[in-house]
């Protein structure tokens, strides 16, 4: 178990290197990302899971298999097209938020806000769900805003004090009422990537090289501080953190453990499944439910279940008060068996490709990479969990400063053309090599 684990790692660091180089990618762009979250999720989930894997259903050979065969299709799937067509059906928001932009779109988040908030005691119990989605969306523009104009905007300093001031506010709310800290963590990751992706790209590589061992090393930190104080909060009901519980052998265990648990979900789900299991293949149905998420169940009562409800069903009992989630592969098992461990993957690459095609031919587009960044936690951790769980907070939290960009692009714009050319004048002044992908 341990070589298969250390094999898929170093296949996931190979192709992750050909990437870099050969396909002159970026290490933020999302094959990369993809990668980045596939070493962490994929190879780690093995070797975590593997000190405690007792192969009690006599599948453990079964399911590295799988792994393999997963992880070679995801790469098929990646090289097999440049998916263009996602370039001329996804919308494409302004290139830059003006003044008048970026303060229309704020008050805006902020009455969604103060609505949505009060409201979600006022709306049937189906829809608090879809109403707390709309309140992260919201806070989420705010944070994102605040950071898009201390790093993109020169001077205005009342501005990016005011927008700095309420981004702390709203994180601070994140961290009050918020059960899932990966919210935090994102907008977090969000604004050092734009630093790096304004600031930096054209840098020296020892310059970027140093930012991004940075990156890696707060990374590390914020994720040990929010997993520490998640379990100290939720799971011991005490409020105090402390450097001994961030460092402690306790919260490592717990991170080893959120990941290994999706072998061990998946290894259960293939056992009943090949065991005539009440639930039986799903044959994609467990990926509607990330697609139509803001159809609460009172409405469609025989909406489908998800990945990571059916294997905590099959691992903990219906009645479980925690939610556990097997890998994306054992989710592909669990909706086409053993086809879907290959087509599931495929698509997936193929998707990518494509995502990072449309990235890239919009790279100049500032607010486009800055959601980009947002959700880049979230698209990493595709590799974790179910799709509607990792899809769906991702998208929530992104979603409305994107529908809101794209629809205020006429307001101030001819302020915005002529301050936009200025600074491209400026920065081609500088270093004509800004945007030689």
């Amino acid at each position: 178990m341990v070589s298969v684990g250390l094999f898929l790692l170093c296949l996931g660091v190979l192709m992750l290197v050909i990437h870099l180089t050969a396909g002159n990618g970026l290490l933020v762009d999302p094959i990369s990302v993809s990668w980045l979250g596939y070493l962490l999720c994929i190879p780690g989930t093995i070797l975590f899971a593997a000190p405690d894997a007792t192969n009690e259903y006599g599948l453990q050979n079964y399911l590295l298999f799988m792994y393999v065969a997963g992880s070679i299709a995801y790469i098929i799937g990646l090289y097999s097209g440049k998916a263009k067509f996602l370039t001329k059906i996804l919308p494409v928001p302004s290139e830059r938020l003006n003044f008048a932009q970026l303060w229309f779109i704020i008050l805006i988040s902020g009455i969604f806000l103060a609505i949505f908030w009060s409201g979600v005691n006022f709306v049937p119990s189906g829809l608090v769900n879809v109403i707390r989605g709309l309140n992260a969306a919201s806070i989420g523009a705010m944070v994102l805003l605040g950071s898009y104009a201390i790093i993109c905007y020169r001077g205005q300093f009342i501005t990016k004090l005011l927008t700095g001031l309420l981004s702390i506010a709203m994180l601070m709310l994140m961290l009050r009422f918020y059960f899932s800290r990966r919210p935090v963590f994102a907008v977090l990751f969000s604004a050092m990537c734009l630093f790096y992706y304004k600031k930096l790209l054209w840098r020296t590589v020892v310059i970027r090289s140093i930012f991004l061992i940075i990156i890696g090393v707060f990374s590390a930190c914020i994720v040990l501080y929010l997993g520490a104080s998640r379990h100290q909060r939720v799971y011991l009901g005490k409020g105090g953190i402390t450097a001994a519980n961030i460092w402690s052998t306790e919260t490592l265990r717990n991170f080893g453990g959120g990941l290994s648990i999706g072998h061990f979900v998946f290894e259960r789900a293939v056992y009943d499944f090949q065991n005539e299991s009440e639930f039986g293949f799903q044959y994609g149905k467990t990926y509607i439910p990330g697609l139509v998420f803001w159809i609460p169940r009172s409405i469609w009562p025989s909406k489908p279940t998800t990945g990571g409800g059916i294997g905590t069903i099959i691992y903990h009992g219906i009645h479980s008060k925690v939610n556990v989630s097997p890998t994306p592969i054992g989710e592909a098992y669990m909706n086409f068996g053993f086809l879907g461990v290959i087509f599931i993957p495929f698509l997936a690459g193929w998707f990518v490709r494509g995502f990072n095609t449309y990235l890239i031919n919009n790279q100049s587009n500032e607010v486009l990479w800055l959601v980009w960044f947002a959700v880049a936690p979230d698209y990493a951790s595709q590799w974790r969990g179910d799709f509607a769980s990792m899809f769906v907070q991702g998208f929530m939290r992104v979603s409305f400063l994107l529908i809101l960009a794209w629809a205020t692009k006429r307001i101030g714009r001819q302020t915005y053309e002529d301050s936009y050319l200025l600074e491209q004048d400026e920065l081609y002044t500088d270093d004509s090599s800004y945007y030689s992908y």
